[in-house]
C-alpha cells in the first residue's frame, strides 16, 4: 500500500467514525421531536415513520393535561422565537391564553441596562444587528408594567448589572442619553471606533457575498456609470445580488446602468428609513432611562427574596 493510499484510507476511516458518532448523537433527538408531533395511533403503528400531519397542538394539549392533574410545568422562554423577522421579542397570544385560562404563572424578568445588552450581544458567537439590540430592549422593557398588571405578585424583577463590571460604559451611555437619540448615536459610534472598529460589531447574520470574476467585471463596468459606492459593503451586496439574479436581463441589454442606479437610490432610501427608525428607538430609550415612573417599576427583589417567592408559589 502506498503512502497516499494509506492517507486516503485513514481519512475515510476518520470520517466514517465522525459521521457515525454524529448520527448516534443526533438521531435520538430527531426521533423524540418527530414522535412528539405524531398522533398516538401513528406512534404505536410505526415509531420511525414520518407523521402524516404534524400535530403541533400536542404541546399545548400536554400543558392542559398537566394542569388538570395539578402538575407543575417549568417552561423557560415560553414560545420564544429567537429569529423573528424584526428581531423583537413580543408578548404572544399563547402567553395571554395561558394566563386568561387560569393557569398559575410565575415570571422572573431579568433586567439589564441597554449598554450592557449591547456589549453582551457582541461578545457572543451569535450576534444580532445593533439596531436589533436596542429595538428589542425598548420593546421588552416597555412590557414590565403589562406583566406586573397581568401577574400581580407572581411577577418579580431582578436587575443584573454584571457586578458593575461595565459601570463606566453605563454611566457614559446615561450621560449621552441626556442629550437624546443623537447623544446615544454619537456615543455608540465613538465607542465602537475605540473598541475594535465597526468590523468588531458586525452581526453574524450579515453573510459575505461576492460575484464570480466574470460577473464581477461586467457588474463593475456597468456600475462605473452610476453614483453607487461599491466600497460600501451593504451597497455592493444589495446591487450585486440583483445583478446576479437578473444577469440574463443585463446580458441581453434589457437592464443596464439605469437599473443599478435605481436600485442604489432605493437602497439609500431604505437605509435612511432604517436610520430614522433606529433613532426613534434610541429616543425612546433615552426618555425611558430618565423617566421616574420607569425607575419605580425597576424596584427589584434580591435573589433570596425571589427564592422565597418561588417556594411560596410552588407550595
Amino acid at each position: 500500500m502506498t503512502k497516499n493510499n494509506s492517507l486516503n484510507f485513514y481519512s475515510i476511516f476518520k470520517w466514517v467514525i465522525i459521521i457515525s458518532f454524529v448520527v448516534y448523537a443526533v438521531f435520538p433527538f430527531l426521533w423524540l421531536v418527530l414522535a412528539s408531533l405524531k398522533t398516538n395511533a401513528e406512534l404505536l403503528d410505526n415509531p420511525f415513520k414520518l407523521p402524516k400531519v404534524f400535530q403541533f397542538q400536542n404541546y399545548s394539549n400536554a400543558i392542559k393535561e398537566a394542569n388538570k392533574q395539578g402538575a407543575f410545568v417549568f417552561w423557560n422562554h415560553p414560545h420564544w422565537e429567537a429569529n423573528r423577522s424584526d428581531g423583537i421579542a413580543k408578548l404572544d397570544p399563547i402567553h395571554k391564553e395561558i394566563i386568561n385560562k387560569g393557569y398559575d404563572v410565575f415570571m422572573i424578568m431579568i433586567y439589564t441596562h441597554p449598554m450592557i445588552s449591547f456589549i453582551s450581544n457582541f461578545s457572543r458567537e451569535r450576534r444580532i444587528p445593533k439596531v436589533g439590540v436596542f429595538s428589542t430592549w425598548k420593546t421588552v422593557y416597555n412590557l414590565i408594567e403589562t406583566y406586573k398588571n397581568m401577574l400581580g405578585d407572581n411577577f418579580t424583577l431582578f436587575i443584573n448589572n454584571r457586578g458593575d463590571k461595565f459601570k463606566k460604559e453605563v454611566d457614559d451611555f446615561n450621560n449621552a442619553a441626556s442629550k437624546g437619540a443623537k447623544g446615544i448615536y454619537d456615543y455608540l459610534n465613538s465607542y465602537m471606533e475605540d473598541t475594535g472598529g465597526r468590523e468588531a460589531y458586525k452581526s453574524t447574520f450579515n453573510k459575505p457575498f461576492k460575484l464570480d470574476d466574470k460577473l464581477e467585471n461586467e457588474f463593475r463596468k456597468l456600475a462605473a456609470n452610476t453614483s453607487a459606492d461599491l466600497e460600501d459593503e451593504g451597497t455592493y451586496k444589495a446591487l450585486a445580488k440583483d445583478y446576479q439574479k437578473f444577469h440574463h436581463h443585463y446580458e441581453s441589454g434589457k437592464y443596464g446602468a439605469d437599473r443599478i442606479q435605481s436600485n442604489y437610490n432605493k437602497y439609500l432610501d431604505k437605509q435612511e428609513k432604517d436610520k430614522q427608525r433606529h433613532l426613534g428607538d434610541l429616543e425612546s430609550i433615552a426618555n425611558t432611562l430618565y423617566d421616574d415612573t420607569f425607575h419605580e417599576l425597576l424596584k427589584h427583589s434580591s435573589v433570596e427574596e425571589i427564592d422565597k417567592k418561588v417556594q411560596r408559589f410552588l407550595t
